[in-house]
């Protein structure tokens, strides 16, 4: 605070940013908006996987022991490059696109590197609680094998029990590379 209250040079502290769980800021009501859209909070996590924008900018996972997140911005932010397990400390405003909840940060701070990531979790269905988790999805088929591996990445329709799904491979990613013909 500088100055008396009242004074011409008051000027009162800035409200604290609050830091959430991801599991609190990754919710959404019974329409799919996202509870904290809008909100501007800090959020303490670990990155797993790249970044799938592979430019400027990020699009990349990040989650806590509660839940995970997508963390996106269209520029790069306080010199980082995204590396799995790190560590991170991240403010900004909780967004949505085409569903995806998604931290916009305007602040990343790397707390330390070099972290073990936990294995993925293993289900056999998809839906809104898996969002942006690390996860093995099993008995899964490949509805068109055309062109199999050498479409290298793009967009695959998968058969998940009796749900299909569009299944999106980066080319950021090394699944190209190591995948073996289905």
């Amino acid at each position: 605070v500088f100055g008396s209250p009242g004074a011409a040079n008051f000027c009162p502290l800035p409200a604290p940013i609050p830091t959430y769980p991801i599991g609190t800021i990754n919710t959404e009501d019974t329409q799919g908006i996202a509870d904290s859209n809008g909100v501007y909070c800090k959020i303490n996590g670990l990155v797993v996987g790249v970044d799938y924008d592979g430019n400027n900018g990020y699009s990349f996972f990040m989650y806590d022991n509660t839940g995970a997140v997508s963390v996106f911005s269209f520029s790069d932010v306080d010199n980082y490059v995204v590396t799995e397990g790190d560590s991170l400390r991240i403010i900004g405003n909780i967004g949505q696109f085409n569903g995806l909840i998604q931290m916009v940060p305007d602040s990343i701070v790397v707390l330390n590197q070099g972290n073990t990531i936990q294995a993925p979790t293993v289900v056999t269905t998809l839906d809104e609680t898996t969002e942006a988790e690390f996860i093995t999805i099993q008995n899964v088929t490949l509805v068109d094998t055309t062109g199999w591996p050498s479409a290298n990445f793009g967009n695959f329709d998968i058969v998940v029990g009796s749900d299909t799904f569009i299944l999106r491979i980066d080319s950021d990613t090394d699944i190209p590379a190591n995948w073996p013909n289905p």
